[in-house]
């Protein structure tokens, strides 16, 4: 079991690391971090905008996170936000222009990416593979949750 361990735990941080490392790549010249390519590729799906509590859910990261990333996106130009309160609360995040640009061509480099990792892979087991990642993902989750409630009975 500790050799499936050790396998499974040095795949996932090595997959990871040249992940962030691919990313930055292709944000560097934007002078954005890895963080923000999921942003960027949750938006550019959507026509009709994201409020940062679906950014929350679709990406995966924390409010604060979101947050930071929003701001520093709005304040490069590449995100705008539609709010229908006086004071700018809630709203939907659109990427500008520019945003799409970026994007896109972010887009183009980590689907190259994508299809270079997988360029051995048939068809069929890659279906198999992101089907088995996602299960992975909903059973990690679940066991998270389930310990954050035993660990708020004590």
């Amino acid at each position: 079991m500790l050799k499936r361990f050790e396998r499974f735990s040095s795949g996932i941080f090595s997959l990871h690391k040249i992940w962030h490392k691919i990313a930055s790549d292709a944000l560097k010249p934007y002078d954005l971090t890895s963080s923000h390519l999921t942003y960027l590729m949750a938006l550019i799906q959507s026509e009709d905008g994201l409020t940062s509590s679906e950014l929350v859910e679709i990406c995966g990261k924390d409010k604060s996170d979101v947050s930071r990333s929003l701001n520093t996106m709005a304040n490069k130009g590449l995100v705008n936000k539609e709010s229908s309160h006086k004071k700018g609360y809630g709203g939907v995040f659109f990427l500008t222009e520019k945003g799409m640009e970026v994007a896109g061509q972010t887009y183009d480099k980590v689907a190259f990416a994508v299809e270079y990792a997988t360029k051995n892979i048939p068809e069929e087991k890659k279906e198999i593979f992101y089907e088995v990642l996602g299960l992975f993902d909903e059973n990690l989750n679940e066991l998270n949750e389930k310990t954050k409630d035993k660990e708020g009975d004590k």
